[in-house]
């Protein structure tokens, strides 16, 4: 129960973010506020992930000397907050896209290989064969969400743009998400397929264990 609530809230809290940031972006562009929504989840992902690491104290410092530098030019910068926005966006989908990528070279796992196994162990080699081929479909995904993002952010206007960056990009992703487990359910019928929550866990739970300093 208490999970499902958590799920509840942040779904609640992404849909409210959404609406937010499309309602700053349809206004006039260049208030303090707008710049503010828009950095806040780069600052809080940012806070997080640093304090995952081991080298906590110098990303920490990194964000302050940051947030410092953005005070004294805030004024300035509030001006552009469509564009931070874009940058924002772009930059997401860029990572997401290099780190299922860069999986795939020789020397490394695939990234949804790498998943699998740590929910199921030791895979076969027909299950391999899939999994490499899933994290190459999420590449080109999270590569053409770029380019459609760029084209659209300097081609259309910019309502269209926040719509779609607001409300369909996720949308997006939810719907191959559901797409491959369809698809795996039926291409792997002999395999225990554990939910689209157990694998982010067991990844979360990995990534923890591998970030605790020794």
């Amino acid at each position: 129960m208490n999970r499902k609530l958590g799920r509840l809230a942040l779904g609640l809290v992404m849909v409210a973010y959404a609406l937010i940031a499309h309602q700053s972006n349809l206004l006039a562009i260049g208030h303090s506020a707008g710049l503010a929504i828009a950095l806040a989840p780069v600052f809080i992902f940012g806070v997080i992930v640093s304090w995952r690491t081991h080298y906590r104290i110098p990303c920490l410092l990194l964000f302050l000397l940051s947030a410092g530098l953005l005070a004294q030019h805030w004024s300035e910068l509030s001006k552009y907050s469509a564009w931070v926005y874009f940058i924002q966006q772009d930059v997401a989908y860029v990572c997401l896209g290099g780190l299922f990528g860069r999986s795939l070279l020789k020397s490394h796992v695939p990234l949804c290989t790498h998943w699998a196994e740590l929910v199921h162990g030791p895979l076969s080699i027909h299950t391999l064969r899939y999994t490499r081929t899933v994290t190459l479909v999420w590449t080109i995904f999270f590569a053409n969400m770029t380019l459609l993002l760029i084209a659209m952010f300097l081609f259309a206007s910019l309502p269209i743009w926040s719509f779609f960056a607001n409300f369909c990009t996720l949308p997006l992703v939810a719907t191959l998400f559901i797409v491959e487990y369809w698809v795996r359910n039926r291409v792997l019928p002999d395999m225990q397929h554990a939910s689209i929550f157990e694998g982010i866990r067991a990844f979360l739970l990995a990534s923890k264990a591998q970030s605790v300093p020794r």
